[in-house]
């Protein structure tokens, strides 16, 4: 699977499984002011909008706004790195996120500290 990794700022945790951000470095002392949508590779969080599911979404929303806060590190750079979807070569989901592992600086990945938290499964799609 090809992959590509951007730094960003994130900007709102939209759901336990995903960000935005409205500042991602594309290199060369360069960025781009954009609202980019991440959705997290490999994991599912339950979902706000149902009400079974409301009060599990909440607190995975919280994990996940909990974990960038702890990983920002004073303002620094997190670590999107992307994947093309094997099926049809895309790199962002039918809602048009970019699918994507969350990491900081030090390496510690988002993705799979929800998983073991227990406030996600493992998605296959």
């Amino acid at each position: 699977m090809d992959s590509y990794e951007r730094r960003f700022i994130p900007s709102r945790v939209m759901d336990g499984d995903t960000i935005t951000t409205d500042l991602v470095d594309l290199g060369y002392h360069t960025a781009a002011f954009d609202r980019i949508r991440y959705r997290f590779l490999g994991v599912d969080t339950p979902e706000t909008d149902d009400k079974a599911t409301r009060a599990a979404a909440m607190v995975a929303k919280a994990f996940t706004g909990g974990w960038i806060a702890e990983h920002l590190h004073g303002g620094k750079w997190l670590i999107a790195r992307t994947v093309k979807d094997p099926h049809d070569g895309t790199l962002t989901d039918s809602f048009g996120r970019y699918i994507a592992t969350i990491l900081c600086t030090q390496g510690h990945d988002l993705n799979q500290a929800l998983l073991d938290s227990g406030n996600a499964v493992v998605f296959k799609r």
